[in-house]
This record gives structure tokens, C-alpha cells and sequence, in this order.
């Protein structure tokens, strides 16, 4: 087993967007390792914390971005 994960792969752990098999290995690592679960904890809470918004870019800014792409 990988003793090691990245912040990058245990925050796709968290909002589910790692593959079937990841998310197995990290689930049993978290099941053996408490420094790893609460790191993944902390990472949990500091989640709380983040707003429940979407943003999204104006269409000004959308619409330079396409003009440009076409050119």
C-alpha cells in the first residue's frame, strides 16, 4: 500500500472525484493511520468554512475569451 498521499489527492477524496480504487486505498489508510485521519479531518472542517456558492465569470469576460479563440 502507498504510505503517502498528496493534499491534491486527499481533497479529491473528500469532494469524491478520485477513481473507485483511490478511494479504497484511502479509506483503509484512514482506517489505520490516525496522523492521515486527521489531517483529513482538519481538511473536512476547514471545508465548513468555504461559502456554498458557485461563481462564474461574466459574460463580458466570456465573450472576450471566445472572441479571442476564434482568432
Amino acid at each position: 500500500m502507498v504510505d503517502t498521499f498528496t493534499t491534491l489527492q486527499c481533497i479529491r477524496f473528500l469532494y469524491r472525484e478520485c477513481e473507485s480504487t483511490e478511494k479504497a486505498i484511502i479509506e483503509e489508510l484512514l482506517s489505520e493511520d490516525p496522523d492521515a485521519r486527521f489531517e483529513v479531518d482538519a481538511m473536512r472542517e476547514a471545508r465548513r468554512y468555504l461559502p456554498d456558492v458557485l461563481f462564474s465569470a461574466h459574460p463580458r469576460s466570456l465573450e472576450s475569451v471566445l472572441r479571442y479563440s476564434r482568432s
